[in-house]
């Protein structure tokens, strides 16, 4: 009996499906934006390592062989120095019974809508359950919520829709603690408005089941300062920290077993149990600072007298954490109230006596805090806490370490980890196709990078290529001279604020078209930051908003020749008053700056402002356009646009700066839409920005991404914009640049899965062909990508460029003249198969084909097209690209 090879079957079947072309499975469904291709990410810039933003509220909990630790994380928001984004997400990470991460990459446990805080995590014997609290939206404003899902052993999220536990529609701030009884769970929780503030219970079963508990489990309605539930001897004892601490004990179906009594007279609770007994571990002020103190507790509810764990001679200790290890308690704490502050640790014998008084160094000298612990009962605990930037605001890491029988601490792990965080891109056309710009955080360290691509958008290069580096640099900005491109960024000097003027600089570095750096080092082009830069001719105009004193910012500009010379060492003044946000575009002789200009520093008040720079850098006057802020501008050889927001509308106006006819809008739809960005292609003007039409509820701020084009003649071809990238996470800072009638759109991508699991700055290509981002199947880089070249006109060549596939490998090119969606290999095979071009890849996976169209085309001629690759990785030996239709 003859037997057929996987690649032959392959083969074999690719055959049989050529020669069913007509086939129609179901309709093509309607194209969202013509003439885009689909969104990629380019695989470079990998390298694992802390991830950026804020990651808070650390938790973990040992299961039966290793440990979840979880945490609120900031990663989704590449905007610096702010709190992040109101729909921050859990992410956790396993680590093993030696302090060893399981999982190569953290991994988002929630996302999706709401800002997650107060972040916990128990384990019940067979999974865990994280919990947190949000915000959702109710009919008339919005509620807080506690809600959670279950995760397994292996890291797998078991619920696809969170767990509903318990939402106070009328408090500002929730209380809860999170405890298992070994097979399900329980929740103790308390809401701040007079009418949620009875401590209530909640039961949750293994299968997420909840069931309301009994209230009230404590007498008194005042704000408690903190509940914790520690489950033993057929019970929870349940602490509650306020000027006093009470303890209740509760049966595992909540119910009271007996009255609340005093568990200490000061001091924010933790409690741990050996299986027995308990240890309740509270900081309090007896004397001049605050210390450390355990209690030992029997099964019956016999306290033993207080114990110091840390002196009172010494800084501060505070915020302790418990767990028994076995043999003997772990208790972490906080050391210390100004910068850095360190993380402690010290054993407690199971009678309350202190082994390590004072305690031993976990965590010294980074800013460490909010330390918490778990043990699997081995002689071995698990420390996770969140380590700070020092002077940096709203950037922190959550790391761990084993703490050992013996005192021992291990390495230290950073377990907030993911690619680096790349974002505030922009893009220049120039050299063989585009130059693109952007920020890339690597352990916590912001760097300039640029990357090369062809005129498919596809990369040039192996990898990234450095700028520059620095604690506080940001906002990178690319301009072509037609020789070579100037990248632009702001240092706004130490602590990442400008306070004075000298704190604030503009620099740049030149870089070739083949990608070599031709200054050896930055240079200095002009005090001020928030920079942008275009070219006439050889030479670049940079535009930056400086701080003139603390309270006024001014637009200034200075030149920058071929050679790299500062042409205007005293920069000259454009825009006045509180002006922020300068954008430049370059006619065929002459600049236009526009510009965000507030009354004053704290008016949020706020109008456009443009001025034409000519050639020797003086300007024709500064304009008023209209209310508004963060203004785009693009221009032609003699028209320029400038692009307001918020709600897109835009101005035309002439090369001498005057308006050529009134403003007009670009979108007419719900909540906001800004950031706009734009480029001339060459016939057109293309138009990107942020949108939030499609949010969820008022403080969701996850928005997408859309785009339009505007005729010169100020036409707008789709008005209200079409999709580029849309929902379900946040894509941000869009950017536009055309050439040669098409042009490439760069924006910040928040990719939350891993091996990502970070923003990240990706691509989406504008031609005569349309992507369709269907039909794809993974095969050894990914899922591979084709782009489209050339229109489809008699005698004419189109050109398919194959990206990200296998190298070496037989690949073949469907053609068909209707869309079939045919179900092939576990992917969608997209074209009826009226045409077969057959193509090899090279060793970097990619293929460009070119096909000669007849002399004579039927009218109205539309053809779809789409690469299959044999690819051994594949699921079934052959891996698909997405399809292309014109």
């Amino acid at each position: 009996m003859r037997t057929t090879s996987r690649t032959g079957f392959a083969l074999h079947a690719l055959a049989l499906i050529f020669c069913s072309a007509f086939v129609a499975i179901r309709p093509a469904s309607a194209q969202v934006c013509d003439g885009l291709g689909v969104v990629k990410l380019h695989a470079a810039d990998l390298a694992l390592s802390n991830a950026g933003g804020e990651q808070e509220f650390p938790a973990i909990a040992a299961g039966d062989t290793s440990y979840l630790a979880v945490w609120a994380d900031d990663r989704a928001d590449f905007t610096r120095h702010t709190t992040g984004i109101r729909s921050r997400d859990v992410f956790a990470r396993r680590i093993a019974a030696d302090g060893t991460a399981l999982d190569a990459v953290s991994f988002r446990v929630a996302g999706g809508l709401g800002r997650k805080d107060d972040v916990r995590v128990s384990w019940n014997g067979s999974h865990w359950l994280v919990t947190w609290t949000q915000d959702l939206p109710t009919q008339f404003h919005k509620a807080i919520a506690i809600a959670g899902v279950r995760v397994a052993r292996d890291g797998t999220v078991l619920d696809a829709t969170p767990i509903h536990v318990r939402a106070y529609g009328f408090s500002s701030n929730v209380q809860y603690a999170l405890g298992s009884d070994g097979t399900g769970w329980a929740v103790v929780c308390q809401g701040s408005s007079a009418g949620e503030a009875s401590v209530e219970g909640r039961l949750i079963a293994s299968d997420g089941t909840v069931t309301a508990g009994p209230a009230p489990l404590l007498a008194s309605t005042s704000l408690w300062g903190g509940f914790e539930l520690c489950f033993a001897n057929g019970k929870y004892l349940l602490g509650a920290s306020g000027s006093n601490m009470q303890g209740r004990l509760l049966g595992p179906d909540l119910v009271p077993l007996a009255s609340a009594f005093t568990l200490a007279a000061q001091g924010n609770a933790k409690i741990a149990t050996d299986g027995f007994g308990y240890l309740v571990t509270y900081s309090a002020s007896p004397g001049v600072g605050s210390q450390i103190f355990v209690r030992a507790m029997s099964s019956t509810g016999v306290l033993g007298a207080p114990q110091a764990v840390t002196p009172s001679s010494i800084e501060y200790t505070y915020d302790p954490a418990v767990a028994w290890n076995g043999t003997d308690y772990v208790v972490a704490f906080t050391r210390g109230l100004a910068s850095p502050t360190n993380i402690f640790a010290a054993r407690v014998a199971q009678s309350g006596t202190v082994v390590d008084f004072g305690g031993l160094p976990v965590a010294t000298g980074t800013d460490a805090r909010d330390a918490r612990v778990a043990s699997l009962a081995q002689g071995e605990a698990e420390i996770v806490w969140v380590r700070g930037a020092g002077l940096h605001p709203f950037v922190s890491d959550v790391l761990s370490t084993s703490f050992g029988a013996n005192g021992t601490t291990g390495s230290a792990v950073g377990l907030s980890n993911g690619r680096p965080r790349q974002g505030d891109p922009d893009l220049a056309a120039g050299g063989e196709g585009y130059l693109a710009v952007f920020m890339s955080e690597r352990d916590t360290l912001p760097r300039v990078m640029a990357q090369r691509l062809d005129r498919f958008g596809n990369p040039l290069d192996a990898d990234v290529i450095e700028v520059a580096s620095g604690p506080t640099l940001n906002g990178p900005r690319v301009a072509w001279n037609g020789d070579h491109f100037l990248i632009v960024w702001e240092d706004p000097g130490p602590g990442g604020f400008s306070t004075f003027p000298t704190d604030d600089a503009t620099f740049g570095r030149r870089i070739a078209a083949d990608g070599t750096l031709l200054d050896a080092a930055p240079f200095q082009i002009l005090l001020g930051g928030m920079p942008d830069v275009a070219a006439v001719g050889t030479t670049f105009l940079v535009a930056a908003s400086q701080a003139v004193t603390t309270q006024i910012r001014r637009i200034f500009v200075a030149r920058v020749d071929g050679a790299g010379a500062v042409l205007d060492t005293n920069s000259v003044e454009v825009g006045s008053n509180f002006a922020r946000w300068p954008q430049v575009a370059a006619f065929d002789d002459r600049w236009i700056v526009t510009w965000q200009r507030n009354p004053t520093h704290d008016n949020p008040a706020a109008s456009v402002r443009y001025a034409v720079v000519m050639p020797d850098a003086t300007s024709l006057g500064e304009v008023s356009v209209a209310g508004g802020s963060r203004p785009g501008i693009a221009a032609s050889d003699s028209v320029g646009l400038i692009l307001i927001s918020p709600g897109i509308s835009a101005l035309r106006v002439d090369k001498n700066g005057q308006p050529l006819g009134g403003i007009f809008p670009l979108v007419d739809e719900p909540n906001l839409q800004v950031e706009p960005s734009g480029d001339w292609t060459g016939t057109e003007f293309v138009v990107a920005w942020e949108d939030e039409r499609d949010i969820e509820a008022f403080f969701d701020d996850r928005r997408d991404i859309y785009a339009t084009q505007v005729l010169e003649d100020g036409t707008v071809v789709t008005f209200d914009g079409c999709e580029v990238s849309a929902r379900p996470d946040h894509d941000q800072m869009p950017v536009v640049a055309g050439r040669d009638g098409d042009f490439l759109l760069a924006f910040a991508k928040y990719e939350p899965a891993a091996p990502v699991a970070s923003v990240r700055v990706a691509y989406a290509r504008g031609s005569e062909w349309t992507g369709i981002d269907a039909g794809g199947l993974a095969g050894t880089a990914g899922t591979p990508i084709l782009e489209g070249d050339g229109a489809l006109v008699g005698s004419g060549v189109f050109q398919l460029m194959l990206f990200g596939a296998a190298p070496s490998a037989l690949t073949y090119h469907a053609i068909g003249l209707s869309r079939i969606d045919f179900p092939l290999f576990g992917g969608i095979l997209i074209p009826s198969v009226d045409f077969l071009l057959p193509a090899m890849t090279g060793p970097d996976g990619s293929a460009l084909t070119n096909a000669l169209l007849p002399p004579t085309l039927p009218p109205g001629l539309e053809l779809w097209m789409q690469s299959w690759v044999l690819d051994a990785a594949a699921v079934q030996g052959v891996a698909a690209s997405n399809a292309l239709t014109q």
